[in-house]
């Protein structure tokens, strides 16, 4: 019932999508004869641009753009962002092969300027159009309407967690009805107020009961029998079944599935950020590092100054870290401790004995006079800017850990490797050295899995305050 009426809004959707676009071509062709901006020549009233062949190969362009950036494909999981941006690129395409079919078929006096107006009052309108109906759908679900009812068979880990992010995001119009399990300890029992329906060879009656709309299969590999029983049996109900793979754990922060030769293939670790994304990343990185080093030149030459007096040994400390992809890097930084630090460790921690593979040390006895002071407002970090300089580090990120502490590192908390650490970052406005792990992981993964310019920069204006601060820094 849901998908026949889903196919019926899309239906109705995608109409009003074409009727709009040949509503912008009719105005663009009214501005054209009416409003010149001295962009164009002006044209006699009764010069004709427009005719039916026009509107027909233009809603013929318009269909197959659409077809093929899936702009009706269910997006349900997707976010508002997501969606524009695929209208947009569907438009912007769609433009480009009228204007080619224009040319190919010699319509050398159409108006290039009335293509022009046509592709901005198209991209604008249809924006628009798909941002109401998003926010309108969005009201509908919140209010209890246009939902999909599912099923989680497996109430593991991964079941419990899809659960709880599908009744976090209500505007999505996921309704979890129930789980279904076979361990007998969770019959009856509810997680996340979800209650357990039954077992796994009650999920053909269970999803005809309860109206289902939705399958998702959450089992390990090891019941793979049980999964082909469990599809082959829900095969005959009109449902969508899905199947999570038991890879979620050594996927990295993001996957993306391909189609070789018709075999579904997972990327276990695909690069975080669109290859724009890192390359704007990058310059601000090295317009950031160049500018710093001018600035902070004379205070890089104070501190180093006062190290030598302060205490024995040489002014930088390098040691290698763990940065991008798991790739080690030589970083640099102050010293700040006396020059044997590294091995007094072992007599202050015993790193096969913490609970997290990750540790600091309150009034570090290790810490000299000079470095108390520069850990405090984190001058130590300065050269870093070097190694930003050198591509090995970026201004904001997670920070780069040790190799030791890297290797006891479960296949979680490498999913912070998944970018190049930072001088600053999430952790480092938000707490610094007192959040525990499971935070620090929680607040690095969200910043990577939702990465923007502007929350780097956001965090670059946040840890001036931080620093001034000095609390949690060790």
């Amino acid at each position: 019932m849901l998908k026949k009426y889903n196919t019926t809004l899309m239906t109705f959707f995608f109409c009003i999508d074409i009727a709009l676009t040949e509503f912008a071509l009719w105005l663009a062709d009214r501005l054209r004869h009416h409003l010149n901006l001295g962009l164009g020549k002006p044209i006699s009233p009764g010069t004709v641009y427009l005719d039916p062949l026009v509107y027909a190969v233009t809603a013929v362009i318009w269909v197959a753009s659409f077809r093929i950036f899936h702009i009706y494909a269910s997006k349900r999981s997707k976010g508002l962002f997501e969606e524009l941006a695929s209208v947009g690129m569907a438009v912007v395409a769609a433009v480009t092969t009228l204007a080619a079919w224009l040319f190919i078929f010699d319509y050398d006096d159409f108006s290039r300027l009335l293509l022009g107006y046509f592709g901005v009052l198209n991209l604008f309108i249809l924006l628009g159009f798909h941002l109401i109906v998003r926010l309108f759908l969005r009201f509908l679900r919140q209010k209890g309407y246009n939902l999909k009812r599912v099923v989680i068979v497996g109430a593991g880990k991964i079941g419990r967690q899809l659960a709880m992010e599908m009744k976090v995001r209500r505007w999505t119009g996921f309704e979890v009805v129930g789980f279904v399990d076979d361990n007998p300890a969770k019959q009856s029992k509810s997680y996340v107020t979800v209650p357990v329906l039954g077992r796994l060879d009650e999920a053909e009656r269970i999803a005809e009961q309860y109206g289902v709309d939705e399958v998702i299969i959450t089992l390990p590999s090891s019941a793979h029998q049980r999964i082909v029983e469990v599809v082959r049996g829900l095969q005959r109900l009109p449902l969508n079944i899905r199947v999570v793979p038991d890879l979620f754990e050594i996927i990295s922060v993001r996957a993306r599935v391909e189609d070789l030769w018709g075999i579904p293939v997972i990327g276990v670790r695909q690069p975080v950020m669109a290859p724009l994304d890192a390359i704007v990343k990058r310059v601000v990185d090295l317009m950031g590092a160049l500018v710093g080093i001018a600035l902070f030149w004379p205070v890089m030459l104070i501190v180093a100054i006062c190290i030598k007096l302060d205490s024995r040994g040489p002014m930088l400390f390098v040691q290698e870290r763990v940065g991008e992809n798991g790739r080690p890097f030589k970083m640099y930084k102050f010293r700040t401790m006396v020059a044997n630090a590294e091995q007094l460790l072992d007599e202050l921690v015993d790193l096969d004995v913490l609970e997290e593979p990750v540790f600091k040390i309150k009034d570090d006895p290790r810490v000299t006079r000079v470095g108390r002071f520069l850990r405090r407002i984190s001058l130590d970090e300065l050269p870093q800017l070097f190694n930003v300089l050198k591509g090995e580090m970026s201004l904001v990120g997670p920070r780069p850990e040790e190799a030791e502490v890297v290797r006891r590192y479960s296949i979680h908390h490498r999913k912070r490797l998944a970018v190049k650490p930072g001088i600053t970052g999430p952790m480092q406005v938000n707490g610094r050295g007192d959040l525990t792990l499971q935070k620090r992981l929680e607040l690095e993964l969200d910043y990577i899995e939702n990465y923007s310019l502007v929350e780097d920069f956001k965090i670059l204006f946040k840890t001036v305050p931080v620093l001034v601060n000095g609390k949690g820094s060790y």
